[in-house]
């Protein structure tokens, strides 16, 4: 829990310990919110956007996002539009304006989770996919639907002549381009 009123960061706790949760930290202040983040890497950090001090919530959450990517849910008794925009750009897991009530906790805490679990099995199968398709001893070049090649593997590079880079946004149907026939000739 990051507040810096400690009254209110009391209140979180005893009602994230009647929801089921383990506190394994508060902190008054960015800094010692990234320090907590980095020594106890806890599941989920609730971060009020307001705190005292030289870095704000917004700018700790991203540092704590950044070094460990562990999700935040942002806290905040303001709502103006300036600030979401900034909040957004942190990719939280939640936005609770307070006052908010035990289950809009509970709520936010359990989608926080949630889409943190389903982000990291969305990785692992992403780099499952490309670990295989680099793999591959042959061509694979997938293509949007404007026929742009937006993935090919190094064999696919290799066989056209270009790199990876040179291959992404090219279409393989430009006449302009001249490409291997079947028969191996250019």
């Amino acid at each position: 829990i990051v507040e810096d009123e400690m009254v209110v960061a009391l209140d979180i706790e005893q009602r994230l310990t009647r929801l089921g949760y383990s506190v394994v930290g508060q902190a008054a202040s960015a800094e010692a919110a990234l320090a907590i983040a980095g020594r106890e890497r806890p599941d989920l950090v609730l971060m009020d956007i307001q705190l005292a001090g030289g870095m704000d919530g917004i700018a700790a959450a991203q540092a704590i996002r950044t070094r460990h990517g562990i999700p935040i849910v942002f806290l905040t008794a303001y709502a103006d539009d300036s600030m979401l925009a900034r909040a957004k750009l942190t990719d939280p897991c939640g936005y609770l304006l307070k006052p908010f009530s035990e289950r809009d906790l509970r709520t936010a805490l359990e989608m926080a989770l949630y889409k943190q679990k389903t982000d990291a099995q969305l990785r692992a199968s992403e780099e499952l996919y490309r670990n295989l398709t680099a793999q591959l001893q042959v061509g694979v070049v997938i293509h949007a639907p404007d026929t742009s090649i937006i993935l090919s593997n190094p064999k696919a590079a290799e066989l056209l002549g270009l790199s990876e880079a040179q291959l992404r946004g090219r279409s393989s149907i430009d006449p302009a381009w001249n490409v291997i026939h079947t028969d191996g000739t250019p």
